[in-house]
């Protein structure tokens, strides 16, 4: 079975899960493919055709931000992805994971409703914990290397669990609960409005701006 792999990984977390999730299907016997839609050398036109009907299985990997799919990932789903997938007869299977520090909401089932307007049969929708990367919420971040390690090794047993539902073709679609949903909504509505307020603080001006990057320290 081949299987094609497009991720966007913001610090690593979504890429560790992705080499693993390859790791484990090459022990099975199985050749995947790894695609990071941030590659700037990827002619999506030429390439994508290709891929859709050389793979058995696609699947789309992303962190998740504040209950939502980030928007780099969601508009190349949206924009390229489906836009391709739309132009073949036969559906194809895919699978949905994201990867969080603590809460992730109903983010595996909004990307796999998109995949589904795109032509897609998803089976497997999941979330998998990794660590936190917001140091301004000291309380989500964990320091210490043997609960770093105690969250990876039980991270790769639900990989583990997840690679042989894809093979088995069973379903496993987390998140479906209403409360989850309902907490869910709040989370983003709140991450909304602070990235709102955020972006009206910050400007810049094109005309003078020389790249120095003194802003960004």
């Amino acid at each position: 079975m081949k299987i094609s792999i497009f991720y966007f990984s913001g610090t690593g977390n979504t890429w560790w899960v992705t080499q693993k999730i390859k790791e484990i299907f090459g022990e099975k016997g199985h050749l995947v493919e790894l695609y990071s839609i941030e590659k700037k050398d990827l002619n999506w036109e030429e390439l994508l055709p290709i891929i859709l009907n050389e793979s058995d299985i696609i699947g789309v990997g992303f962190p998740v931000y504040g209950s939502r799919i980030p928007f780099i990932i969601r508009d190349w789903v949206k924009n390229t992805l489906c836009l391709f997938s739309q132009k073949r007869k036969k559906k194809i299977q895919a699978f949905v994971y994201d990867t969080m520090a603590m809460f992730s909401g109903d983010t595996p089932l909004l990307m796999k409703r998109l995949l589904k307007k795109g032509g897609f049969q998803v089976k497997q929708a999941i979330n998998i914990r990794t660590l936190s990367n917001l140091p301004q919420m000291k309380s989500m971040m964990t320091w210490e290397k043997e609960k770093q390690k105690k969250i990876f090794d039980n991270a790769e047993k639900k990989i583990r669990k997840f690679v042989d539902k894809i093979i088995k073709n069973k379903k496993w679609l987390m998140r479906r609960d209403p409360f989850t949903r309902f907490v869910a909504v709040l989370q983003r509505v709140t991450f909304i409005w602070e990235e709102n307020r955020f972006r009206n603080l910050f400007t810049s001006d094109s005309n003078i701006c020389n790249l120095c990057k003194i802003c960004v320290e």
